[in-house]
């Protein structure tokens, strides 16, 4: 499956503690479809957007469509 062209998200960062280490944390949300999807550390959001822009974008951009 293709990657579309475009995303959009909705990022928060915040930091927590655990076992006396501070540990970031993020989430994205789609604004359309209000999916929040949490990551346990940066690298796992890095890891996740790679992943998602990998795969070559869609070759017909969505506002053609209308």
């Amino acid at each position: 499956m293709k990657s579309p062209a475009y995303y959009s998200f909705m990022l928060r960062i915040w930091s927590s503690t655990e076992a006396s280490c501070q540990v970031w944390r993020a989430s994205l949300e789609d604004p359309l479809t209000r999916q929040v999807m949490g990551f346990g550390s940066i690298e796992a959001l890095t890891e996740y957007l790679k992943q998602q822009t990998t795969a070559p974008p869609n070759s017909q951009d969505s506002s053609d469509s209308e």
